[in-house]
């Protein structure tokens, strides 16, 4: 970069836009943060040591009950945290960016005789393992990354714990991050620092972003000699205290606790962070997921089924092909016990990551909402969003009401089948379907599919996801829909449960006939013969 690149820089800068973050794994700029790291006349980098030791005591006294315990420290720094740990009989692994700081925590572990497990990693790529009983992630660390790779830090971490397991983790405040962006722009003149080893103008300025609820701090370094430019940024996101709850218990983890700092006790000195810590669950849940599954058979018997078709070649199972709505009601109490037991389902997941993190109160509106077993992803990412929930089954729509008991001033449930529904013109910024749409065949998903397309402003998305198939299997499956569901009463409204199950090039091919500019399938997952699951993410502009 030239002076020139600095006068005509964007302004104001988009989060993210000029990186992740200050180059942590440059070996010259490592070396020189692991001297703040260590130095006792700050803790910007590092805390001081007789802090740490505080912090230490705490976690191995009050989280660990002094009990020898399996430790991930990610984002280890120099170790000054493992190796107190590692004395005081736990066994720890630490993972960094920082290869010098690395370094010197495998230095400091080997002369100690300390068995410390350190890893030069990105801990958004290494592979954590299994096994750990307290995953930590301290020093405002969590915000430094895109809200989808915190979330994706928060799984990983739940998959290493052990049940009952605890996740520590301390971020900022959001007054914390959103005052960071209230500091003036300022410049310095060193012979050396942070960011050179030679003499240079170190320009730094900050921004708010609003949108995003996000501090963007700019570092410009010119060289003194040769007045090259060199640019670092990075971006910190600020998340409301409930976001960060909503956040843990959306991937899985329960039993959340905060305290005022590391030392349990309000922290004076650095008050723009506090502590969580989330236990995952312990789970002995195999009886009662196979009594569920009991259960769910013997509704499925009691419940009315269509009539038998008087077809020869008729396959077997369409002699039991259940009414949708006195199904799905009858089913309601049970079906998160067979369906909903894994909080981290990865279709939920994949649905949720193609919504755009805000507090905005953006409006949302979930078809054939069941239970809500997708809401807690959604709401992870949005929320302060009003939803509105379509079902036609009154059993689904109590339980939905038992679960989210907080959440109903937002939530607007509407126990209707959305097959002939009117969804208004332009009311919605996002239409999702989780599991729903393939009971439609192709000529009433394509109707309904025009109608979400006119209930979404102008840039609105609709986000299916769904079972898919091959073109084979579709043909099957519309062979008998043809022959049998679409003679029934109510057959071509999705009122009985029958899978319509399409290929994905179909889908693509209904949803851009229906007015969609843009159709990306974002996600898929399928087996050998082609049937599986696939999130469609569709826009009424295109990119």
């Amino acid at each position: 970069m030239i002076l020139q690149d600095v006068i005509s820089r964007k302004i104001p800068p988009e989060p993210w836009m000029d990186g992740d973050k200050i180059p942590w794994d440059e070996p010259a700029f490592s070396q020189r943060m692991l001297k703040e790291h260590l130095s006792q006349a700050h803790d910007a980098a590092s805390r001081r040591f007789t802090t740490i030791d505080k912090h230490v005591n705490w976690i191995h006294s009050t989280i660990l009950a002094q009990k020898p315990s399996q430790i991930l420290d990610l984002g280890c720094g120099p170790g000054l945290y493992t190796e107190r740990l590692a004395r005081l009989g736990h066994h720890c692994v630490g993972i960094d960016f920082g290869p010098a700081s690395i370094e010197y925590a495998q230095e400091q572990a080997t002369s100690q005789n300390l068995t410390i497990d350190y890893r030069h990693e990105d801990i958004r790529q290494a592979e954590y393992g299994v096994g750990f009983d307290l995953v930590m992630l301290i020093n405002g660390e969590f915000n430094v990354f895109r809200p989808t790779e915190a979330r994706k830090l928060l799984l990983k971490s739940l998959n290493a714990l052990n049940e009952g397991g605890l996740l520590l983790i301390e971020p900022h405040t959001f007054a914390g991050v959103q005052i960071k962006a209230d500091e003036p722009s300022r410049w310095r003149a060193a012979q050396k620092g942070l960011f050179s080893d030679f003499p240079h103008l170190w320009l730094q300025e900050h921004f708010w972003d609003a949108k995003s609820d996000a501090t963007i701090t700019r570092h410009y370094i010119i060289d003194a000699t040769t007045a090259e430019v060199t640019k670092h940024a990075e971006t910190l996101q600020a998340y409301k205290e409930e976001r960060y709850r909503q956040l843990l218990t959306s991937v899985g983890f329960s039993t959340i606790q905060r305290f005022a700092s590391l030392t349990g006790s309000a922290d004076f000195v650095q008050d723009d962070m506090f502590v969580l810590v989330a236990q995952k669950d312990q789970h002995n849940d195999t009886d009662t997921k196979d009594n569920a599954r009991q259960e769910l058979e013997r509704i499925r018997r009691g419940v009315r089924t269509a009539p038998r078709p008087e077809i020869d070649d008729a396959p077997e199972w369409l002699n039991d092909i259940e009414e949708m709505r006195g199904f799905f009601s009858s089913a309601a109490p049970v079906w998160d016990k067979v369906f909903g037991a894994d909080k981290k389902d990865p279709l939920y997941e994949a649905v949720a990551e193609q919504i755009a993190q805000t507090e905005s109160a953006v409006r949302v509106l979930v078809l054939g909402c069941g239970t809500g077993l997708e809401l807690p992803a959604i709401l992870a990412k949005v929320p302060n969003a009003h939803v509105t929930g379509v079902d036609s089954a009154p059993g689904m729509l109590a339980e939905l009401r038992k679960k989210f008991p907080e959440k109903m001033t937002q939530i607007e449930l509407i126990e209707e089948s959305y097959v002939d529904l009117p969804l208004g013109d332009q009311q919605f910024d996002y239409v999702i379907a989780t599991l729903t749409v393939h009971h439609l065949a192709p000529k009433a998903k394509l109707a309904l599919y025009q109608n979400i397309r006119a209930a979404l402003q102008t840039t609105g998305k609709y986000i299916e996801g769904d079972q898919s198939t091959s073109p084979q299997s579709e043909q099957e499956n519309l062979r008998w829909y043809q022959a049998y569901i679409s003679t029934l009463p109510g057959g071509d409204k999705a009122e009985w449960n029958y899978d319509v199950t399409l290929s994905p090039e179909t889908e693509e091919r209904l949803l851009r006939e229906a007015g969609f500019a843009q159709v990306d399938l974002t996600w898929e997952q399928r087996d050998e013969s082609g049937h599986g699951l696939a999130v469609f993410l569709a826009r009424s502009l295109g990119l």
